[in-house]
């Protein structure tokens, strides 16, 4: 069962992530202004809402193609706190296999250029005395004392270098 927050956290104005195999889902909560029917001829009012997006790995929402992205709008109310969370529960038992099957993001080649070039291998944060490694796509790091292996991209002191050649000189 994937978890989804009770509903005073959304109240709150809380973003809630996650993953359940390659399935990304992102819970928002937020306001849209539809029509009041109580307020005369083209009055609005603003409703309390609850988005979730459901898109599949490798990429982050924003980087996804549209076309395999998925938006429900749900009340902000206990009911549409339920209903997303059975949503998000249909959409992984309607493909489960789908979301297993994911590729990982170093076996991926995206249509647009990356921060380093066709394969975007981790990100990276250089600091005066430290490298950190932020997202390898869930691969195994091994580290050396001046090499750091991301599965087939090596980040050796001032440089990172891909299997097909392409370089990222740090300074």
């Amino acid at each position: 069962m994937i978890f989804v927050p009770l509903l005073h956290y959304f109240k709150c104005k809380n973003l809630y992530s996650g993953s359940e195999a390659g399935m990304r889902y992102l819970l928002t909560p937020g306001k849209r202004t539809v029509p009041d029917p109580d307020g005369g001829e083209g009055a609005e009012k603003e409703e309390a809402i609850l988005t979730l997006d459901i898109w599949p790995d490798p990429w982050a929402l924003d980087k996804t193609d549209p076309a395999l992205r998925r938006r429900e709008v749900f009340p902000l109310s206990d009911e549409g706190r339920t209903a997303a969370a059975k949503c998000l529960e249909d959409a992984y038992n309607a493909e489960p296999e789908r979301w297993k099957n994911t590729p990982s993001i170093l076996d991926c080649e995206p249509e647009r250029q990356c921060a380093f070039g066709a394969h975007l291998a981790a990100q990276l944060e250089v600091r005066a005395d430290f490298l950190r490694v932020g997202d390898a796509g869930g691969q195994h790091i091994q580290r050396h004392p001046h090499i750091v292996f991301l599965r087939d991209a090596q980040l050796r002191e001032h440089e990172l270098r891909h299997g097909d050649g392409i370089a990222l000189l740090l300074f």
